[in-house]
């Protein structure tokens, strides 16, 4: 039987694993859209950046380039395909559910969208294929591991998250032995904490006391 672990975040990641070892990981599927529309805007907007009085062009330019990355296309069923051939072995399936809010230097209202938007796919495929699923915040699953007991002093938000993202990539590390297999992405020579952090999620109903 096999274990499902889900980072719903941008460039998140689905994991299947099974006790100890990870069997495969599909990132989520790039956005697809008008890469050469992309260019033109950023160098009008770098062009503008050095003209006087062109405070509302720029704005408009950068609302321009925000709605045309909204309007982008993913392959899900890149992820239907992927959880497929272990839809009828899976013993435990968990999302990480999106935050709702914004503070500090939190998820913009654009990554909410488009986290929630993910979440409704992920929600689809596990209808369709009938495996049944749980979803944890963030500070939820954390409890499932020792995130908080090892995040000592008075962080900042920034600080908390890149700890948080240390700690996540060193858990998978000590609960995987194949780890580096797949949290390091070929042609990247650092670790990918959010597929690390949806491997460690398949782990969180079995962690539990």
């Amino acid at each position: 039987m096999y274990n499902i672990g889900v980072d719903l975040s941008s460039s998140g990641a689905v994991a299947i694993t099974k006790d100890n070892m990870i069997i495969d990981v599909l990132k989520y599927p790039t956005a697809i859209y008008d890469k050469k529309q992309e260019i033109f805007l950023k160098t009008k907007i770098q062009f503008y950046e050095k003209q006087e009085k062109s405070k509302t062009k720029i704005q408009k330019l950068k609302a321009e380039l925000k709605s045309l990355k909204r309007r982008a296309e993913r392959d899900y069923k890149l992820i239907y395909d992927f959880i497929l051939p272990y839809s009828d072995k899976i013993n435990n399936c968990v999302l990480e559910e999106p935050l709702r809010q914004m503070s500090g230097f939190a998820t913009s209202v654009d990554s909410i969208a488009s986290n929630f938007t993910t979440l409704g796919v992920y929600k689809s495929i596990f209808s369709i294929l009938r495996i049944p699923y749980k979803l944890y915040l963030p500070t939820q699953w954390h409890k499932f591991f020792n995130y908080d007991n090892d995040i000592i002093g008075k962080l900042t938000s920034k600080e908390r998250r890149e700890k948080i993202k240390e700690l996540s990539i060193k858990y998978c590390r000590d609960l995987f032995i194949n780890a580096d297999d797949f949290i390091i992405l070929p042609r990247h020579k650092n670790p990918d904490d959010n597929i690390a952090e949806a491997i460690l999620l398949s782990k969180v109903d079995i962690n539990i006391d």
